[in-house]
């Protein structure tokens, strides 16, 4: 009697790869308990705090961090941060938006074209400090589950 499960050479091999790929998803996934917080991307440059795949407020990781040296640490730089990104914001926003408004009704002098550049500038400064932030955000979210599983 013969069988339709006749494979070719190829496709025995493709047949290991996806079995080996489902079984090592398998062990990652387990790997990481349901209590541990993580970090996900939930819009185009929009970092969040994760548990049991549920959104963590920011007044929850700061109530979890009392305590760890470490998380508070970060905390705070995260808050100095924010003070200086506000800021930064505020300047970009004035200095962009009258220096473009200027330079589209055909007033080009040096000091219209030096406020232009320097909102440009700042707008590069809040990417600079917003990667500096997600840095800090990854070091508390290790520093959280590392004080778990401790």
């Amino acid at each position: 009697m013969k069988t339709n499960f006749d494979l070719s050479f190829n496709g025995r091999y493709f047949l290991v790869l996806i079995i080996l790929c489902f079984s090592l998803f398998n062990l990652y996934s387990q790997n990481y308990s349901n209590d541990s917080i993580y970090l996900k991307r939930t819009g185009i440059n929009n970092l969040k705090f994760f548990k049991n795949d549920k959104a963590v407020k920011w007044s929850e990781i700061r109530r979890l961090s009392k305590g760890n040296d470490e998380a508070e640490y970060h905390l705070k730089k995260i808050d100095n941060l924010g003070i200086i990104a506000s800021i930064n914001a505020i300047i970009a926003g004035l200095a962009v938006g009258f220096g473009s408004g200027n330079l589209s009704n055909g007033n080009s002098t040096i000091p219209i074209v030096i406020l232009t550049a320097a909102g440009i500038v700042c707008l590069g400064d809040i990417i600079y400090v917003d990667g500096i932030m997600r840095e800090h955000m990854k070091s508390i979210a290790k520093s959280l589950n590392n004080k778990k599983s401790n």
